[in-house]
């Protein structure tokens, strides 16, 4: 089909590894015109595509799987709670659908008021539509189940006067889009003209009774239907519906039951975002390095030797190696030391001084390599990164010039890193910048004291505030 992308692996790429690479790619980044959302095959291409070792990206993908298998669980753990709900049902009640333990039978009809909804027209006027009155909505029906909160729609005061109004604790059933579904109201609400409601429902019948009852017969029906069943109900075809009445007694039970199934599910739907963040925060991750920081560190030896082999199959078929991915220096992490003529020197910084610094320390995290064009192009011009000095439009030339500033300042680190060579099997030796460490932050404040010992004495007549001015003037770093 012409508008599907077939990504096929290399042998250098785990395949899910990829899919999961895939997952967590922000493909508006690469779409040319946001009015016609499609990618072109060009675009794709240069995609800037995070390489590590198989060794590393087989641990990446062990860990996505277990934090899918979570989701599974939920689902899991919602499906046997829907069948012990069912099982309970029908202990208490058998089977509604034969009526097999004799309870007497009611037409819908006849246990409530059956009222049609309706809808203020035109539809979409701002006279009667966007106000405070909650509007039901069959989405919110499949978001909720079996207690409902009209959360998508909403009519003015004027609008809900043309609409039909329901109490909270109203049943409500969707007699087109999704005929037959039934829920409970939270909330008062209007019901538009793709609903039915049951107003003032017999006393010996529960809610939760009869919501859960005409849910169970929609889908029973669904399942033995042929052709179009339970398809566009009527008003006439709601009233004549019919369902058992036992005694209101074990209608309690079944609804405390209900209750506290509530209770999980609600727990279910609050742990469910949480893990949603969690999925998303691991997805991030996973593909910046940060997810198996530890894992390489102790695996070292096993990782260097896949790189060289990675490295040699890359350059076979012109591809430029970058090792950003295999070095991490840990950020600059706040300390308990005050150091006053630190801070003046950060409050000397030009503007664009200061943001380099924090485009290496925020943004980028790591280690910058200067001497590796790949590298250091992707930190100059990466969006994520080069958000702060945008408007200064420097050049990769003045960036790195920035950056030896900052560390003949102190304020980050000048290093060399090793790189594996993988034409002449030789380790070579890169210029890069990293954050600053938490034990180098105290490195200035050791030389100032280390002077300070090395100086000699004050005679005893010396100006007491002369050596205050001197102390003032050591500062603490």
């Amino acid at each position: 089909m012409s508008h599907l992308a077939v990504l096929t692996p290399s042998d250098l790429v785990h395949h899910e590894y990829l899919y999961w690479w895939s997952t967590a790619f922000d493909a508006a980044r690469v779409i040319p015109d946001p009015s016609y959302p499609s990618i072109r095959l060009q675009d794709l291409g240069r995609v800037k595509f995070p390489l590590p070792t198989l060794i590393e990206q087989q641990r990446i993908v062990d860990v996505l799987r277990q934090a899918e298998s979570l989701g599974k669980y939920r689902s899991s753990a919602r499906a046997t709670i829907d069948t012990l709900t069912r099982e309970y049902c029908a202990k208490l009640f058998g089977d509604v659908f034969t009526n097999d333990k004799s309870w007497p039978v009611v037409k819908l009809g006849k246990i409530s008021d059956i009222v049609r909804g309706s809808s203020p027209r035109p539809q979409g006027d701002p006279r009667l539509y966007g106000g405070p009155v909650p509007r039901l909505m069959v989405s919110d029906l499949t978001r909720d189940g079996l207690w409902v909160n009209a959360t998508t729609d909403s009519l003015t005061e004027e609008g809900a006067k043309a609409s039909r109004a329901m109490p909270a604790r109203s049943v409500v059933m969707a007699v087109s889009g999704a005929p037959g579904m039934t829920a409970i109201l939270n909330h008062d609400a209007c019901i538009h003209d793709g609903f039915v409601g049951l107003r003032d429902l017999d006393q010996n019948l529960l809610p939760e009774f009869v919501a859960y009852t005409l849910n169970l017969l929609r889908a029973k029906n669904d399942q033995q239907a042929v052709g179009a069943v339970f398809r566009n109900l009527t008003t006439d075809q709601v009233k004549a519906i019919s369902i058992p009445l036992p005694p209101i007694e074990l209608q309690r039970q079944f609804q405390a039951f209900l209750f506290q199934v509530q209770t999980i599910q609600g727990d279910i739907v609050s742990s469910d975002k949480l893990l949603k963040e969690l999925l998303d925060t691991i997805r991030i991750e996973a593909f910046s390095g940060e997810l198996t920081e530890s894992w390489r560190q102790r695996n070292l030896a096993t990782i260097t030797e896949s790189v060289f082999v990675r490295d040699a199959r890359l350059i076979e078929r012109g591809a430029k190696v970058s090792i950003r991915t295999e070095i991490f220096a840990p950020s600059e992490r706040p300390t308990d030391f005050s150091r006053p003529m630190r801070q003046w020197l950060i409050d000397e910084l030009s503007e664009f001084q200061y943001e380099v610094w924090n485009m290496l320390r925020h943004e980028w995290r790591g280690l910058v390599i200067v001497d590796d064009p790949e590298v250091f192009d992707d930190f100059c011009t990466n969006p994520q990164t080069v958000w702060r000095i945008e408007h200064f439009k420097a050049s990769n030339k003045r960036i790195r010039q920035t950056l030896e500033q900052l560390a003949a300042l102190g304020l980050i680190a000048k290093v060399s890193v090793p790189k594996s060579n993988a034409v002449t099997q030789q380790i070579e030796y890169l210029t890069a910048f990293r954050p600053l460490r938490e034990d180098e932050n105290t490195r200035l404040l050791d030389a100032a004291k280390l002077r300070s010992d090395l100086e000699p004495s004050e005679p005893a007549s010396s100006n007491k505030s002369d050596s205050s001015d001197r102390e003032d003037k050591r500062g603490s770093w």
